[in-house]
């Protein structure tokens, strides 16, 4: 008897699949994302993600009962609230990019300016005071390098936060 009983509920659920698949809680979803784009600025950078479209840096224009209005490659969309399953805010942290960015480019530039410094140095035991020189010339040099550009760099880097679901 209980097999019947779980092959008619089978049977139902694909006579009837929008029954099935009907998300629990949809007005509260929506409420929730109308509050998050209601206390968001206008042009402040998006993600969204539905199942008929992905925006990947969208800006933020308005917000309407329904739908939410947001500028991808130069037109203005608008997007279900109803069909929202992810967002994500632009968000920009310069000084701990500049800080990571000096870090890891003064670490690969320096050794990769001994490694290169050193390049004919064949024993590091019989090395010759010009050879080290060298090696430690280059690492400076490169190291000084690839903090600058690691810390220029760093500053204009970009991150995602999630902030629906």
């Amino acid at each position: 008897m209980g097999s019947q009983a779980l092959l008619a509920v089978a049977a139902l659920a694909f006579a009837f699949p929008g029954l099935a698949s009907a998300q629990p809680g949809g007005a509260e979803r929506e409420a929730r994302l109308n509050q998050l784009f209601s206390q968001m600025s206008v042009d402040t950078g998006v993600r969204v993600i539905t199942p008929q479209l992905f925006i990947d840096r969208g800006a933020f224009r308005s917000i309407t009962p329904q739908a939410v209005r947001i500028e991808y490659g130069g037109e203005v969309l608008p997007v279900e609230l109803g069909d929202i399953r992810s967002v994500e805010v632009e968000g920009r942290h310069p000084i701990q990019g500049m800080l990571w960015g000096l870090g890891s480019g003064l670490l690969v530039g320096s050794v990769g300016g001994m490694l290169i410094g050193s390049f004919y140095c064949t024993d590091p035991f019989d090395c010759e005071s010009d050879e080290r020189k060298g090696a430690y010339i280059g690492g400076a040099a490169l190291g000084a390098a690839g903090a600058i550009g690691g810390f220029v760099i760093g500053k204009y880097q970009i991150s995602w936060r999630p902030i629906f679901p």
